[in-house]
C-alpha cells in the first residue's frame, strides 16, 4: 500500500510534456504577434527602361572606391559604354582619383561571357512608403571589374608587330612561323631567330 505522503506529491512532469508546453507557449506567442508589413512590390521593366538599367560590379582586388575617394577627397570616375549593335554589351570603366589605373568590367567578355542559369535584377526598398522596387539590372550580369593596366610594349614586341604586319601583306609564311616562335617557343628556338634576324638573344 502506498502511504500518505506519496499520494500527495504530484509526479514529475516528463520532458515530452515540457517541451510541448514550451512549443505551445511560443507558438502561441508569435501566432499574437500583429503583423502589419505591407509591401507594394513592382517589377520595373520593358524595352523603355533598359537605357537607365543600374549597373552593378565589384572588385576581386580587394580596392574600395570609397576608402579611396575619401583620402583623395575625391569621388572615382565611372562611365559605362554600350555597344552599338548589341544593346546588353556594355563596358563599366571606374577610374581611381589622383590617377592611377582603371578598372574595367565587361558583361560580354572574361567571367561574364560564362554561361549563366539565371538573371540578376536588384530590389530596392523604400521604408517610408513600404514598396519595393525590383529593376533588372544593365546587360543582366554582375560585372568582375579588373584593373586595367596602360603598359609599354618593348622593342621586341614591336618587331613582332612588324613582322606580323608584313607577314598579312606579302603572306610570307616564315614570318608568321617567326613570330608564333618569338612568342610561344621555347627560349633556344627564340634565340635561333633572333641570331638568323641580327636581333640580341633577349632572356
Amino acid at each position: 500500500m502506498a502511504d500518505l505522503e506519496t499520494l500527495a506529491t504530484p509526479a514529475p512532469a516528463s520532458a515530452s510534456t515540457k517541451k510541448k508546453k514550451k512549443h505551445s507557449k511560443k507558438h502561441k506567442a508569435a501566432s499574437d504577434a500583429p503583423t502589419n508589413v505591407t509591401v507594394d512590390a513592382s517589377l520595373m521593366g520593358g524595352s523603355s527602361y533598359v537605357a537607365a538599367a543600374p549597373v552593378v560590379g565589384y572588385f576581386p582586388s580587394g580596392y574600395d572606391p570609397l576608402t579611396t575617394a575619401a583620402g583623395a577627397e575625391s569621388a572615382p570616375g565611372t562611365q559605362l559604354f554600350r555597344h552599338e549593335k548589341h544593346p546588353t554589351w556594355v563596358d563599366l570603366v571606374v577610374r581611381s582619383p589622383g590617377g592611377g589605373h582603371d578598372f574595367v568590367g565587361r558583361s560580354y567578355a572574361g567571367e561574364a561571357a560564362v554561361p549563366q542559369v539565371c538573371d540578376y535584377a536588384l530590389g530596392v526598398l523604400d521604408k517610408a512608403s513600404g514598396t519595393l522596387r525590383i529593376v533588372p539590372i544593365a546587360g543582366k550580369k554582375i560585372l568582375r571589374l579588373e584593373p586595367h593596366l596602360e603598359v609599354q610594349h618593348p622593342a621586341h614586341s614591336q618587331h613582332s608587330e612588324v613582322a606580323s604586319e608584313a607577314a598579312s601583306a606579302a603572306g610570307n609564311d616564315e614570318l608568321k612561323v617567326q613570330d608564333l616562335t618569338m612568342m610561344y617557343g621555347a627560349k633556344t628556338d627564340r634565340d635561333k631567330v633572333c641570331l638568323r634576324l641580327g636581333l640580341l638573344a633577349f632572356s
